[in-house]
């Protein structure tokens, strides 16, 4: 997400918006994006296993609080919201970049 951030200002200027979600709670998705000084959308407290199988992302489990957890998954959509490009990721490489 901070590539994001660094990159949103052409982003923008080229008609490009960017928004994030998670299954974090809602105070955990706020410490990272003032972590990592966000400024677009941040959305929060998505069911893991549900979003998962809905979009087909990777998911796994972690020792609580967290417990389950969406592996990074990114879409590009088009001026229609269509997906054109999609991107899974089963761990920590191989994911979604500007």
């Amino acid at each position: 997400m901070a590539a994001f951030q660094i990159a949103l200002p052409k982003l923008e200027a080229e008609g490009i918006g960017v928004v994030s979600v998670s299954a974090d709670s809602q105070a955990d998705a706020e410490q990272e994006a003032l972590e990592l000084k966000l400024t677009f959308p941040l959305g929060y407290g998505l069911d893991a296993l549900q979003t998962a199988a809905a979009v087909g992302a990777f998911h796994g489990e972690a020792a609580p609080p967290r417990n389950r957890f969406i592996q990074a998954t990114g879409f590009v959509l088009n001026a229609q919201h269509k997906v054109v490009n999609a991107v899974y990721s089963s761990g920590a490489y191989g994911r979604l970049t500007w």
